[in-house]
């Protein structure tokens, strides 16, 4: 019986994994998605809310928000950094654009989608 509850649970789960140590899920406080970075022992600290898409190289987290993109140096984030210490200024789709042709990064893909 125990194991058919931690499955159904398990369904309606929203938690996305991402790359590493990072996830979407709902957040607790509010309508939207949040991008967390998980700090174990079912702990995480928010970086980014609002989130419609995420994608990841080896060395950035990509987040499309309602505002525009957001770049996270996966190299200087930490555990030990809130969300605005490493989370860049919003950058236009212009410059998303240029910075993946100026990376000669062809394939693309974002992993996470909101669901509409």
């Amino acid at each position: 019986m125990c194991g058919l509850l931690a499955s159904c649970i398990d369904l309606f789960s929203t938690r996305h994994e991402l790359d590493g140590p990072y996830f979407v899920e709902s957040d607790p406080g509010a309508n939207f998605k949040t991008l967390y970075f998980d700090l174990g022992d079912g702990n995480a600290i928010r970086r980014i809310e609002n989130v419609k898409r995420v994608g990841h190289t080896d060395k950035y987290i990509i987040v499309e928000t309602q505002d525009g993109y957001r770049f996270i140096d996966r190299q200087k984030d930490n555990k030990f950094l809130n969300g605005n210490e490493i989370v860049g200024d919003t950058k236009s789709h212009d410059y998303f654009l240029n910075w993946l042709d100026s990376s000669k990064i062809e394939d693309f893909k974002f992993d996470y989608y909101l669901e509409k």
